[in-house]
C-alpha cells in the first residue's frame, strides 16, 4: 500500500486553522442543485444542504454520504461537490465522489500536502491511482480557485509542474485539460468579446464593465501573470495595419517578461484579436491613458487579487440571462477562474498549433521547458480524443447543447429578428431567430450562429442538416489542404471542428425532441 493510501485509510480528523474555519463558515450553498439531465425519469434537483444526497440518474440509484469527521469539513465537501457538479455534463460517479471525499476528509488542507500526495500517486503504475491522481488534481484546482486559506494563489502554477502518472490514458489527459479550461468557455469568451467590441457594444459598456472585459480579453489572449499586467504601459499596444475600406485592423501587444533575463529585452511581441485591441483602445481613451501610462495598478496589497476578481466579473457578464438569473436566485454557484487558468489555455493552444517547448516557455515566462513539455505531451492524441468525445457521444452533446444554444422555436410563431445568410454559394433563409440586443450583428450570418446563446433555431430539421453537410465538407477539405501543405496542426482545423460540432448539437436536440 502506498504512503498516500495508508494516509487515506486513517481515521484521524483533519485539523483546521482559525482562518480556514472562518472561510468555510462564509461559504453559501445554493438553494438547490440542478442535475444535468434530459430525462423525466431522472432526479431533476437535490437539496445540497442535506447530509445524504440521494438521486436517480441514468437508471441508477445513487447515494452520496456527505458526513465527515466534523461539521466544517462536511460543509466544505458539500461546497466542493456543488462546484464539481456544476462544471460537469453529468453527476460524478460514486467511486469518483469517494475519492474526493477521502481527499477532503483525510488530507490536511494545505497545498504542500496535496502536492506531495500528487507526486506519490504519480509514481504508481496502477490505473486506479492514476484515476485518483486526476481526481485529486481536480479537487486541488477547486480549492485554489475558491481562495481556500493555505492554498495561496501564487502557488497555483506549481500544480502544472507536478509529475504526471506514467499510465498513459488519453481521455484522462483530455479531461485534465478540460478541467483547467473547458472548450465551451473558450467559445463563450471569444464570441462575447467580439460582440462587445463593436461601436455599439463599446458605447453600452460602463467603465467598470469595460475594465473587466479588457482584463478578461488580455488574459485570454496572452496568459499574462499579474506581474506582467503591472509592467504594461500604453505603448505596449500597437496598430500594425489598418484597411480604411474594410475597417480591418491588426493589433499587436508587447508582453513584458515575467522573469528578469540576463540580457535586457522589451518582451514578447504577439498578435492579438482586433476585438481585444478595440477594447484596450477604448479603455485607454476613457481613462485618459497615454503611451507612457501604466495600464493596470491597484491601491490594495496585491494586483493579482484585483485582476482575478475583474476577470470573473467579466465572465459573469458574458453569461446568458438565464445563467445570471440562476446565480441571482442562488440556484447556481458561478464558476471561478484565475489568471493561471488562462496561461494553461495559451500553452495548450500553442502546443496544438505546433509550437516548440522553447517558444511556449518564452511566451509564458517559464525559466525552463519542464512545464511546457506537459502541454506538448498532451497534444498527439488530443484531436482524436476530442473527436470521440464531442463527435460521437449524443448524450454529452445534448448536455452541452442545453448550455450553449438557446431553445428551439416554431417559425410560424416567432416574432423578432430572423437569421439568413450564405454558405458556400447556397442561400439559407430563416433558419432561426435571434434575440441579440444590438441592432446589428457583427458575426457572419449562419456560420457563427450555432453555439451562440442568442440563436433560437427553428424546428425544421432540413436546413440544419444541410448546414452540417457543408461544414463537414469544409472541414475535410481543410484537413486535406493542411496535410498537403505540411501544416497538420493548423488551429483552423480545431475551429472548423468546433463549428461543425455546434451544428450537430442543434440537430441532436431537435431529433431528440428537445426544445
Amino acid at each position: 500500500m502506498s504512503n498516500l493510501n495508508k494516509k487515506l485509510s486513517g481515521t484521524s480528523p483533519v485539523s483546521l486553522s482559525a482562518e480556514q474555519i472562518r472561510f468555510i463558515s462564509g461559504l453559501e450553498l445554493p438553494n438547490r442543485l440542478v442535475l444535468p439531465t434530459n430525462s423525466d425519469f431522472d432526479t431533476q434537483s437535490i437539496n445540497p444542504s442535506l447530509d445524504v444526497w440521494e438521486f436517480k440518474y441514468g437508471g441508477n440509484k445513487v447515494k452520496f454520504d456527505m458526513v465527515c469527521p466534523n461539521q466544517f469539513i462536511t460543509d466544505l465537501l458539500k461546497y466542493v461537490c456543488v462546484v464539481d457538479f456544476n462544471m460537469r455534463a453529468a453527476p460524478i460517479r460514486l467511486d469518483r465522489f469517494n475519492n474526493i471525499k477521502s481527499f477532503i476528509c483525510d488530507l490536511e488542507l494545505s497545498s504542500d500536502i496535496y502536492f506531495d500526495s500528487l507526486e506519490n500517486l504519480a509514481k504508481s503504475e496502477s490505473y486506479a491511482d492514476s484515476m485518483k491522481y486526476y481526481d485529486l488534481k481536480r479537487t486541488c484546482r477547486h480549492l485554489f480557485r475558491m481562495g481556500m486559506p493555505q492554498f495561496e494563489i501564487q502557488d497555483y502554477e506549481k500544480l502544472e509542474e507536478v509529475t504526471i502518472p506514467s499510465v498513459k490514458n488519453a481521455f484522462l489527459i483530455y479531461q485534465d485539460i478540460e478541467n483547467s479550461f473547458p472548450s465551451h468557455l473558450k467559445r463563450l469568451i471569444g464570441k462575447g468579446l467580439v460582440e462587445h467590441s463593436t461601436e455599439e457594444g463599446l458605447a453600452a459598456l460602463t467603465d467598470a464593465k469595460l475594465t473587466d472585459l479588457t482584463i478578461l480579453g488580455l488574459s485570454y489572449a496572452t496568459g499574462m501573470r499579474s506581474i506582467q499586467f503591472d509592467k504594461l504601459r500604453g505603448s505596449s499596444l500597437r496598430r500594425e495595419a489598418q484597411n480604411p475600406r474594410t475597417n480591418l485592423v491588426r493589433y499587436s501587444i508587447t508582453v513584458p517578461l515575467a522573469k528578469q533575463r540576463r540580457v535586457n529585452v522589451d518582451g514578447a511581441k504577439i498578435a492579438i484579436p482586433d476585438s481585444i485591441g478595440f477594447l484596450l483602445e477604448e479603455y485607454m481613451n476613457r481613462f485618459n491613458l497615454t503611451k507612457d501610462s501604466q495600464l493596470f495598478t491597484t491601491d490594495k496589497v496585491r494586483l493579482g487579487s484585483d485582476l482575478n476578481a475583474s476577470l470573473n466579473r467579466g465572465l459573469l457578464f458574458l453569461q446568458s440571462d438565464e445563467t445570471k438569473m440562476a446565480i441571482a436566485n442562488k440556484e447556481l454557484i458561478p464558476e471561478r477562474y484565475v489568471l493561471t487558468d488562462f496561461r494553461h489555455n495559451v500553452g495548450h493552444t500553442m502546443a496544438m498549433s505546433g509550437s516548440s517547448a522553447e517558444e511556449i516557455a518564452y511566451i509564458l515566462g517559464h525559466s525552463s521547458t519542464v512545464a511546457t513539455t506537459y502541454y506538448i505531451m498532451a497534444t498527439p492524441e488530443l484531436a482524436m480524443v476530442q473527436h470521440k468525445a464531442l463527435g460521437s457521444n449524443p448524450v454529452w452533446m445534448n448536455m452541452v447543447g442545453l448550455m450553449t444554444t438557446g431553445y428551439a422555436v416554431d417559425k410560424d410563431t416567432w416574432v423578432g429578428h430572423t437569421v439568413s445568410g450564405m454558405l458556400k454559394g447556397k442561400l439559407f433563409i430563416n433558419i432561426g431567430g435571434c434575440t441579440r440586443k444590438q441592432a446589428k450583428c457583427h458575426l457572419c450570418k449562419v456560420r457563427s450562429c450555432y453555439g451562440c446563446f442568442y440563436f433560437r433555431p427553428f424546428k425544421n430539421l432540413e436546413p440544419h442538416e444541410e448546414v452540417y453537410r457543408i461544414f463537414s465538407e469544409e472541414l475535410f477539405e481543410l484537413i486535406d489542404v493542411t496535410n498537403k501543405s505540411g501544416y497538420e496542426n493548423s488551429p483552423m482545423i480545431h475551429t472548423a471542428t468546433d463549428a461543425r460540432h455546434e451544428v450537430k448539437l442543434v440537430i441532436n436536440r431537435l431529433q431528440g425532441g428537445l426544445s
